[in-house]
């Protein structure tokens, strides 16, 4: 599941669950979708979180990317978009990165020591991304948080800034 906590008021929240289903548990996957003022009605974010389907096909895969980019698409304003994208081969990495090119969203800078603490499969692409536009990312403020046990993903932390 996903969970985006804040103590921000929030403009609209919207859930996605996706129709293809994991194939094992039968549950599908969600990404949730929330939009906050950023100081005038005009001007917001979108914070999504997402969780990508995982062991089903690509284009099941590519469905759900699908679905997000759709959402994003509309969003004029800011974005930041993370998640754990199950991006555990080729295929699906290279998915990820046509769909945020062609929305304008920039990969999170984390430092050749905090990206080797990102969850990955093996000797896979990582799984976990931030993407973000129409923000800049404060100077070596991208953290991956190791000491914390409550997943099998390390949490990833970065800091923006207008």
């Amino acid at each position: 599941g996903v969970l985006t906590a804040t103590k921000a008021d929030f403009i609209h929240s919207q859930a996605k669950i996706t129709k293809h289903l994991e194939p094992i548990t039968g549950t599908p996957k969600v990404s949730l979708f929330v939009e906050y003022s950023l100081g005038s009605d005009r001007e917001t974010l979108l914070a999504v979180n997402a969780h990508l389907i995982n062991f089903v096909d690509t284009s099941k895969f590519q469905a759900q990317l699908e679905e997000i980019e759709a959402i994003i698409f509309q969003h004029q304003g800011a974005v930041i978009l993370s998640g754990d994208f199950n991006t555990w081969n080729r295929s699906r990495w290279l998915l990820l990165l046509q769909m945020t090119s062609k929305l304008g969203l920039i990969p999170v800078d984390f430092s050749p020591i905090e990206a080797l603490k990102i969850k990955r499969f093996l000797l896979s692409p990582p799984l976990d991304y931030i993407f973000y536009r129409g923000l800049k990312q404060k100077t070596a403020s991208a953290k991956v948080i190791d000491n914390i046990s409550s997943s099998d993903h390390n949490p990833l932390l970065v800091e923006f800034y207008l």
